[in-house]
């Protein structure tokens, strides 16, 4: 998926075992990607940190976590120099 101009992109993904947990991917790098995570999955995580065999994940010897690529999720928005965010009425 590439990137196009005046858009922001992520992506919601499960990261199965060991963790059982929904993450978001802020940034792809040439080694490791970059998570937004409110539960502690660490927010920089290298490639080799990951398996797609269920056979692998959470095992004693290897300990990859299970990525559930069919549970992903992409969205984009297009970037808007008008975004404001108002605190008053939203509480952020």
């Amino acid at each position: 998926m590439t990137p196009r101009p005046g858009e922001i992109t992520v992506a919601i993904l499960e990261v199965d075992k060991p963790w059982d947990n929904w993450t978001v991917a802020r940034s792809v790098g040439a080694r490791r990607v970059s998570f937004f995570d409110s539960w502690g999955f660490p927010a920089w995580t290298a490639f080799d940190y990951f398996t797609f065999n269920p056979k692998l994940a959470g095992a004693r010897d290897d300990q990859k976590s299970l990525l559930a690529w069919c549970q992903t999720f992409v969205l984009r928005a297009p970037v808007s120099s008008a975004f404001k965010r108002n605190r008053e009425k939203t509480g952020s």
